[in-house]
């Protein structure tokens, strides 16, 4: 684990022996780096970016939709997609189908 490069040791009574640095200890006590919003945009894009944000209380296509400026047709291909990706989730709340994080949406967003 702390040998820098491979070495044999210079007993001649021991064994044949190499030591070498184990793979993946480089990075053994970095610290890990924090999302920010900025990453998920660049992951997911700027609209499911914003639509992730937006859905910190529970929204409709059609309310997100009129919140953004864009159709409800347009909302739904990005919720669908974060649907399968996982991040959202919806349930039938009367006529409606309301989208929230779920709980990788939210674990996502929340490390900011």
């Amino acid at each position: 684990m702390f040998a820098n490069r491979a070495s044999v040791p210079s007993e001649l009574d021991e064994p044949p022996l190499i030591l070498y640095s184990a793979r993946g200890q480089g990075v053994m006590w970095q610290t890990e780096n924090p999302v920010t919003v900025a990453a998920v945009s660049a992951l997911l894009g700027r609209t499911r970016t914003a639509l992730l944000l937006a859905l910190a209380e529970p929204a409709s296509s059609t309310e997100l939709g009129l919140r953004f400026g864009v159709s409800a047709s347009a909302v739904n291909q990005h919720l669908r997609a974060l649907r399968d990706g996982g991040l959202v989730t919806s349930t039938r709340y009367g006529h409606s189908m309301l989208y929230f994080r779920s709980e990788l949406g939210a674990a996502l967003i929340d490390h900011h």
